[in-house]
């Protein structure tokens, strides 16, 4: 179930934010999924774009906020993969 959705200032992308832990940043003009993104260990509350529309702001019910890099797979700005994190709780 989705909980929360942005779209990016220049309309192109939206990012939605679920109860499944994942974000997912889709093309709007296409409705097409771009990428899933984990990180967080308990289901995303809210997402948001930067201005510039270059990275990602979500909130999540684990009492954490992440960054993400919107052109970047792999691990979020500053932050563990989602490995690294699950081993170290």
């Amino acid at each position: 179930m989705v909980r929360s959705v942005a779209f990016s200032a220049d309309g192109k992308r939206i990012v939605s934010g679920s109860m499944d832990k994942t974000l997912r940043l889709w093309d709007s003009e296409t409705g097409q999924q771009r990428r899933s993104l984990k990180g967080h260990l308990h289901f995303v509350t809210s997402v948001d774009f930067s201005p510039n529309g270059q990275r990602i702001v979500s909130g999540s019910y684990d009492r954490t906020l992440r960054v993400w890099d919107v052109e970047r797979s792999g691990p979020n700005i500053g932050g563990e993969s989602s490995a690294e994190a699950e081993t170290k709780r």
